[in-house]
């Protein structure tokens, strides 16, 4: 293991390409290196706040090192006083079998976290208080419990009432005094599951004392499979003692977690079945805001917003701004008085940030880190966390980064917001359509145009490709300003969903990146028709006829002219029909004429052609005996038996 001390940095500011001609600054990702060899859960859970700034610096825990068999584990606590540049370790348990803690600060630069020690069983809670009056070393330890169950638990400080709010995932709230780390209350707020799923994943917000509390819950769904089923919010008025729907509509307590009790989920229903849980959680402005990752389609971001007044849902499915669309696992809000709303995730390959100055109405381009270079399609950039206050630093976080080879890396990053970085030269993109609808095993093309008067020299442009897609360029480079086309192919066997297909032009040292998205469908079925034959069998006598209809029943949009044909008359035998070709109506009668046919069993092969399918219908015809003939061979047999009897 690599102890973070003196680390460097990677300083990248990048440009995306717009869909719209205007000059367009992005902030910069600052992005340090923290561990290069750790756990793959080193900032796993967005629900729990892992980094603060205070006075003193900037504090961040993550998780090092984990081992299930025997449960072992370590967490860092860190401290940076150079906004990231480098870090030291301020802590590191003496106890195995941790996982990654909560972090709050209050105003007087005092840390507070929040660990448990996974061993099996109810386990206690460990509330670390790190006094800045005391460097922050040999913290204060109170041990609290048997009521952590999993590492699912999240706190909160609430800096008005000096009270921390800890959520569990079995519908207990405990509240401690932050001013000496005792025990205030315990209450149990809900059943730990309801009629179909259970809680997983909670969250918790607090403003003007007033507690939002949002949960995902989790579902069974047989044979050992489960999904991340739906997501929950409610919130308290009085620390945790009532509980209301955002609306103002009292819960009776303990209540139902999941949607078969009184508090509604906000998942859409055709999203119940795939995996969806609840990111991050805030309130601003009368509103409460929420982002959960949903694998509907692959990954897909959702954002979601709801009145306090009314409970009202206003849901915007993938959150994008001019070019940039959250696509990944993990991410937070992070906002301050006077502050826009800012969303943080990932694209799988980089940070990526969206602001919006009015409360989730909009959203637009803030800022996109570097190309992380994981080697790791399926994951890549994960576990994107951050501190959801906006700091002197900036926006803070913190993220996971998994390689081909199994090997996992912890990362700091930071987006100033005041304007540091390198300047940023004006570039103007345009990419029609950046939206593609692709059938499998279909072809199809968009285009992109650059005009830079940064991008002095040879520009490349390199794709990557999701599994089944194949993506080029004609050209692939150019100077200056220049267009290129984008040829883009789906494979026949390729998954239908949502694909972002990553694109960068660089030159030189600079690079710029635009994503691409393929949705790929299912062709439609091809228009056919079914041949339908009334009545299905035909008995004649030696030169009778009759008729059968013969409807052609359309399918999938059939609308083609078709024709039909009999094969199989045998001797004597004659067919017609009435008509043998159209369009409209897919209708005929064939009329069968049995003249001097020998008496027999005959299977007629009736054969229907349009649009390129052809299907046939076998039509049986019995041919009997002359009646004459049976009445003749009936009289010789008559008296065949008589004279028989008389000798």
């Amino acid at each position: 293991m690599i102890h973070p001390h003196q680390t460097g940095r990677v300083f990248f500011a990048l440009l995306l390409i717009l869909p719209f001609p205007v000059a367009y600054s992005l902030a910069p990702v600052i992005v340090t290196p923290i561990d290069m060899n750790c756990t793959w859960q080193a900032t796993f859970g967005s629900y729990k706040n892992q980094l603060v700034e205070n006075q003193n610096g900037i504090f961040m825990a993550y998780y090092w090192l984990y081992n299930p068999r025997p449960w072992q584990g370590y967490w860092n606590l860190l401290r940076t006083e150079d906004m990231g540049e480098t870090f030291e370790v301020v802590y590191t348990p003496p106890l195995q079998g941790s996982c990654v803690p909560c972090v709050e600060t209050d105003e007087d630069g005092n840390v507070h976290l929040v660990s448990s020690y996974l061993q099996g069983g109810n386990q206690p809670f460990y509330y670390h208080r790190f006094l800045a009056d005391e460097g922050y070393h040999d913290p204060w330890i109170f041990e609290h419990g048997g009521d952590c169950r999993s590492e699912k638990y999240t706190v909160f400080l609430d800096q008005d009432s000096s009270r921390l709010y800890l959520f569990n995932n079995q519908g207990v709230l405990i509240t401690f005094d932050a001013t000496t780390g005792e025990r205030l209350s315990r209450r149990i707020y809900a059943y730990s599951s309801g009629g179909k799923a259970f809680i997983q994943y909670p969250h918790v917000y607090v403003e003007n004392g007033t507690i939002y509390h949002a949960w995902t819950t989790q579902r069974w769904t047989g044979g050992g499979d489960y999904v991340y089923y739906n997501i929950h919010v409610v919130k308290s008025p009085d620390g945790g003692i009532t509980w209301q729907l955002l609306n103002g509509t009292r819960l009776d307590i303990p209540f139902v977690p999941d949607d078969t009790g009184p508090v509604p989920g906000i998942v859409e229903e055709f999203e119940l079945l795939e995996h969806t849980w609840l990111n991050s959680l805030m309130v601003k402005d009368g509103k409460a805001h929420l982002c959960y990752f949903s694998n509907r389609g692959g990954n897909t971001y959702v954002y979601v917003r709801i009145d306090l007044q009314t409970g009202q849902i206003d849901r915007r499915f993938e959150p994008r701004g001019e070019t940039i669309t959250p696509s990944g696992n993990g991410g937070f809000f992070a906002t301050a008085p006077d502050q826009p709303l800012y969303l943080v995730s990932t694209n799988k390959s980089h940070i990526v940030a969206l602001v919006s100055e009015d409360n989730g109405e909009s959203w637009h381009d803030l800022a996109v880190g570097p190309r992380m270079q994981s080697g790791y399609d399926s994951w890549g950039v994960e576990y994107v966390t951050g501190c959801r206050e906006v700091t002197g630093a900036g926006i803070i976080g913190s993220f996971t980064l998994h390689h081909s080879d199994a090997t996992h890396s912890a990362y700091f990053f930071r987006i100033p917001l005041d304007g540091e970085g390198p300047a940023s030269h004006t570039t103007r993109f345009t990419v029609k359509p950046d939206l593609i609808s692709m059938e499998q095993g279909e072809s199809s093309l968009s285009r992109v145009t650059i005009v830079s008067d940064g991008s002095d020299g040879q520009m490349e442009l390199e794709a990557g490709e999701p599994e089944g897609i194949e993506v080029s360029f004609h050209p692939q480079s150019g100077e200056g300003n220049f267009s290129s086309t984008v040829h883009l192919s789906v494979g026949e066997e390729t998954s239908t969903g949502t694909y972002y297909i990553p694109v960068v032009a660089s030159w030189g040292g600079e690079s710029l990146n635009f994503t691409f998205q393929v949705m790929v469908t299912q062709p439609p079925p091809e228009p056919d028709f079914e041949i339908a034959v009334e009545p299905s069998t035909l008995n004649l006598g030696p030169g009778e006829s009759d008729t059968v209809g013969i409807t052609l029943n359309p399918l999938n949009g059939f609308a083609d002219y078709w024709s039909l044909k009999v094969a199989g008359l045998p001797s004597g035998v004659q067919a017609s029909f009435d008509p043998s070709w159209g369009r409209e109506p897919y209708a005929s009668y064939l009329t069968v004429s049995a003249g001097d046919a020998p008496p027999g069993r005959y299977v007629l092969n009736i054969t229907g052609s349009g649009g390129g399918q052809v299907h046939g219908y076998d039509l049986e015809l019995t041919i009997g005996e002359p009646i004459f003939l049976a009445l003749a061979v009936f009289v010789i047999m008559a008296f065949g038996r008589m004279f028989r009897e008389a000798m």
